[in-house]
């Protein structure tokens, strides 16, 4: 009973949420084109969504040891991320705009690991797996079926994202209906507190973890230089679109929503069988590989448009890799120990590579130029793919591979 009411709450928050990511994945763009923020401004938004998770570590930290707090921990969060977008047809400020898409992934960011051991409590072996990748399909699957809606409003009626904004996040805040009803019973009744002996989500224990468990630090590592290599560039990427390929909204969304979504949706299942029978290294390796290819291929965009969706196809199916083995890599790497330690650390080290990468990316881009900060990027992500290929299954004796 817990497992299917579980796995039906998770899947109803996704589908509800999945219109907002349409319009959230392009706001950087819209931001640039329709209110003409600076490039300053422009980096920190890029930057606001990883730095933000720093502050959604210590979101995390309020229900670790807590399990009794897991539930209101998803509930309060899902009603303050989608709260500020709902006055964005009323106010008119570049900075409430930008503090508003930190927030919402202070809050997105945050609430990981809170659902990582929801799902290790009450679903158990290969079918927890298949449950994330279905859960994140639905979200892409949804984001094919209304980008094209979406691009023509924004490209008939420019102003017009400001009501998608609103319209999109109230319909995500429903979704706290049937977080409301999600109840774990006898599971968090039997063990609220965690004994003494598990760790607590702070700074200074999460670096005790890093040290004792030297798998999940060079993980980190790895996961650390692929993330910098996607990262480095995202800055740039809204004036590439604009200024240099010229694309409309329509197209953007097609290439953005569309592809990546075809690309994550069909493959997910791929990813989670994977998982399964090959160890969480080789398969980060996998990832690394795609995604070093994807910034080569857009620069190609430039010379035939036809690359932008292929670009995006593969980005998609990178992602789709790259979810399951961040999200999983918590209840993978903890065994039987409480998750969401780890899952925080996964959540602040991307906040840590977000306060610094954006400005080095924009850095490259101002004085050396697009192609040096896309190589940049692709470079980054080929070190994580020989760091993770360093440490698979074929020179670590018993890596971790999901249990059955």
């Amino acid at each position: 009973m817990v497992l299917r009411k579980t796995k039906a709450v998770f899947y109803w928050n996704r589908l509800l949420s999945a219109p907002f990511w349409a319009i959230y994945a392009v706001l950087a763009v819209v931001l640039h084109k329709a209110e003409h923020i600076s490039p300053a401004q422009l980096t920190l938004v890029v930057a606001s969504k990883p730095a933000a998770s720093i502050l959604g570590f210590f979101w995390a930290g309020l229900v670790n040891r807590r399990r009794d707090r897991l539930v209101a921990n998803l509930v309060w969060a899902n009603m303050l991320k989608f709260m500020p977008f709902l006055f964005f047809p009323f106010i008119s400020n570049s900075w409430f705009f930008i503090s508003s898409i930190a927030l919402f992934m202070v809050f997105q960011r945050g609430v990981i690991p809170a659902w990582m051991e929801v799902i290790k409590l009450s679903i158990k072996g290969s079918e927890r797996e298949s449950t994330f990748a279905v859960g994140a399909a639905i979200d892409y699957v949804i984001s094919t079926l209304i980008p094209f809606v979406f691009g023509w409003m924004l490209d008939e009626h420019q102003s017009s994202w400001r009501w998608i904004s609103a319209g999109t996040a109230l319909l995500g805040m429903s979704s706290t209906f049937f977080l409301c009803r999600l109840s774990l019973g006898p599971i968090v009744r039997a063990s609220s507190y965690l004994p003494s002996s598990s760790y607590r989500t702070s700074l200074a224990e999460a670096w005790s973890l890093l040290r004792e468990r030297p798998d999940f630090a060079q993980f980190q590592m790895g996961f650390m230089l692929g993330g910098s290599g996607l990262i480095i560039f995202q800055t740039a990427l809204p004036v590439f679109f604009v200024e240099t390929l010229h694309l409309s909204y329509t197209e953007l969304c097609a290439a953005l929503m569309v592809c990546k979504a075809l690309g994550f949706a069909l493959t997910s299942t791929t990813w989670a069988k994977r998982l399964n029978s090959v160890d969480i290294f080789r398969m980060c390796a996998l990832v690394t590989s795609l995604a070093a290819l994807f910034p080569l291929l857009l620069l190609c965009a430039t010379w035939q448009i036809s690359w932008l969706y292929i670009a995006y196809g593969i980005y998609g199916v990178m992602q789709a890799g790259s979810e399951l083995c961040w999200h999983m890599s918590g209840p993978l790497f903890s065994g039987e120990q409480e998750s969401s330690s780890y899952s925080a650390i996964n959540v602040l080290s991307v906040g840590i590579r977000g306060c610094v990468v954006p400005f080095i990316g924009t850095l490259l881009y101002v004085f050396l130029g697009i192609h040096v900060v896309f190589i940049a990027g692709s470079l980054l992500c080929l070190l994580a793919t020989l760091h993770m290929r360093r440490f698979s299954l074929q020179t670590v004796p018993g890596a971790l591979v999901l249990e059955s």
